[in-house]
Parts: C-alpha cells; sequence; structure tokens
C-alpha cells in the first residue's frame, strides 16, 4: 500500500469510530443513511459513526459533545507544547490529531471567520512543519530509539517509514559498486 492509499485507511477508519453527540432535534424520522439510528429525542446522547454524526450535525440534528471535534484552544494547546520541544523531541498529539485537524479545518474554512482560519491554519502549518523537520531527521538517522517512534502518530509514522525507505534506497544505490566490488 502506498502512503496516499495508507493515509486514506487512516482515515477511513476514523470516520468510522463512534463519537458522542447530543440530539438537538428528533432523529425518529432521519432517513437515508445506511446506518440506523435509534430514535433520540432532544437533548439525549447518542453515540454514533463519526460520518453520520457529521451529516447529522450539518443538518442540525445533533452536536458533538465536548472533546469530540477539534477546537482552536486545543490547537493553540498543541502549538505551545510543540513548541517547547527540543529539536529531536516529539510532544505527544491528542488521539486521532491530523483526522480531527482536517475536519476542524474544513469546518472554520466554511464558517466565513478569515481571521480565526488564518491563525488556525498558522498554528497546523506551524505544527506540521515542526513535526515533519523532526521526522525527517529521524528518517535519516542511522538509529532511532524506539520510544521516539512510540510518540509518531499513525500519518506521522507511514511519513517516516516512507522517507526512511527512500534515504535507504538511496544509500544502498550509492554504495553499491563498493559491494559489488568487495
Amino acid at each position: 500500500m502506498n502512503l496516499r492509499e495508507s493515509l486514506e485507511s487512516i482515515e477511513l477508519e476514523f470516520l468510522n469510530k463512534h463519537v458522542k453527540a447530543k440530539v438537538l432535534k428528533s432523529l425518529k424520522d432521519v432517513r437515508g443513511l445506511d446506518e440506523p439510528i435509534e430514535a433520540s429525542e432532544p437533548g439525549s446522547e447518542v453515540a454514533l459513526r463519526r460520518w453520520v454524526a457529521l451529516k447529522l450535525a450539518e443538518e442540525g440534528f445533533i452536536a458533538f459533545k465536548e472533546g469530540e471535534e477539534m477546537t482552536l484552544d486545543e490547537l493553540v494547546d498543541v502549538h505551545w507544547k510543540e513548541s517547547l520541544q527540543p529539536s529531536s523531541r516529539l510532544s505527544s498529539l491528542p488521539e486521532d490529531f491530523y483526522q480531527r485537524l482536517r475536519l476542524y479545518l474544513k469546518k472554520v474554512a466554511g464558517k466565513g471567520d478569515r481571521q480565526r482560519l488564518e491563525k488556525s491554519v498558522r498554528l497546523a502549518k506551524d505544527i506540521v512543519n515542526a513535526r515533519t523537520r523532526k521526522i525527517v531527521s529521524m528518517a535519516v538517522s542511522l538509529a532511532v530509539p524506539q520510544e521516539l517512534l512510540q510518540s509518531l502518530a499513525p500519518e506521522e509514522r507511514l511519513l517516516y517509514d516512507e522517507v526512511r525507505g527512500l534515504v535507504e534506497y538511496w544509500r544502498s544505490y550509492v554504495f553499491q559498486p563498493l559491494e559489488e566490488a568487495g
């Protein structure tokens, strides 16, 4: 599986995870979704697959419970923690960080709040750029401590493996004449 397919697989898994939501409008008349939804009255809490919840939230039927969606405060917190790390360390990320970030950026972009969008994009780019530099540095290193690899998000591990494979191929290509002569 290539990088794109692997990232799509992570996204599919993320969208199929259950999330908690608060019902805003009765769900008993909701039709057209492949997954059955138990009829719930406004004010009750339900667990739904994320892709179903996203559609229902878009239509105003539900609201995600706190912690299910990324917020600007969470993004600021991750940015702050990452900025405190030395160049050889990665801070731990919240679960499903990149997938939640993608949804957050899409939602903010759709709301038309230019100032919030610009701030969110700046913070996200700072996080991604800082972590990417560290991951690439790890990938070109000959030895990487296991604890560093364990701190990678699944998407980051795919990037690390891809870059490391390319670097190893490049090194073997350069030194192949020595192997053939020896």
